[in-house]
């Protein structure tokens, strides 16, 4: 079996058991084209305009080495701070949970201290938070293929 379909189904059972248990305890709700026009929905908050709103789901794709982490504690630091990054402004301070599964804990405090440092703005109410592996007991991060590695990282995101 070559290595990229090998990888693939190993995808593949890590997503049917990550979705198993959801299954087992609620059932969709699906309604009708008109059922959709008449719901209710809250407003989505704009977090760091004009791009970034509250319930989105992003990703930084880039090769290894262009800087995606730099982006994205630049991000952070715009999003905890209610300050800029690369013209992009936040409407005021949130609380942000970054999660590092790679870098070592070193590293992200450097680049951490570099952006405060060239900011002049320091997260003085906390609302930053990181969890990087150099953190963890035995240095292991939450295993996300699993529904208790999910739960942990729901966790500790909604407590940031």
């Amino acid at each position: 079996m070559a290595r990229e379909d090998a990888e693939r189904e190993i995808g593949a059972i890590g997503a049917s058991l990550v979705n198993a248990p959801l299954h087992q305890f609620s059932k969709p709700v699906v309604v009708t084209s008109a059922g959709l026009l008449a719901a209710r929905f809250p407003p989505r908050e704009q977090l760091l305009s004009p791009w970034l709103l509250s319930q989105s789901l992003s990703m930084i794709y880039a090769p290894r080495g262009i800087g995606k982490t730099h982006v994205s504690l630049g991000i952070t630091h715009a999003l905890g701070t209610g300050g800029a990054f690369l013209g992009w402004q936040a409407k005021a301070p949130v609380s942000v949970l970054f999660v590092d599964g790679e870098m070592p804990g070193n590293d992200l405090r450097h680049r951490w201290e570099r952006i405060i440092a060239s900011t002049g703005q320091q997260d003085k109410a906390g609302r930053v938070q990181f969890m990087t592996p150099d953190l963890q007991q035995h240095g292991v991060m939450p295993n996300l293929f699993t529904s208790a590695g999910q739960e942990a990282i729901t966790q500790a995101a909604e407590s940031a």
